[in-house]
């Protein structure tokens, strides 16, 4: 058995939904541009600013839970 095929008899794990770049940037009330930035700039110097990013072929998607996780980083003391 293959690592990625499920076990005999178990049904294998739902795939999650990756949302496009117009989606996370409604969700997150930014520009689209704002998002393009952050993965420009991220890349260039390996930073932080916005949610990772993933490449589909040449379409740039982000998975719900990569969102999450950025925001709960973003949070500050209070």
């Amino acid at each position: 058995m293959r690592a990625t095929e499920a076990a005999p008899g178990t049904a294998p794990a739902p795939m999650e939904a990756f949302l496009n770049t117009e989606a996370v940037a409604a969700q997150l009330g930014v520009e689209e541009s704002t998002l393009r930035n952050w993965k420009y700039l991220d890349a260039k110097d390996n930073g932080h600013r916005g949610p990772k990013a993933t490449k589909v072929g040449r379409l740039v998607r982000y998975k719900p839970s990569d969102i999450t996780a950025w925001l709960d980083a973003q949070q500050v003391a209070s």
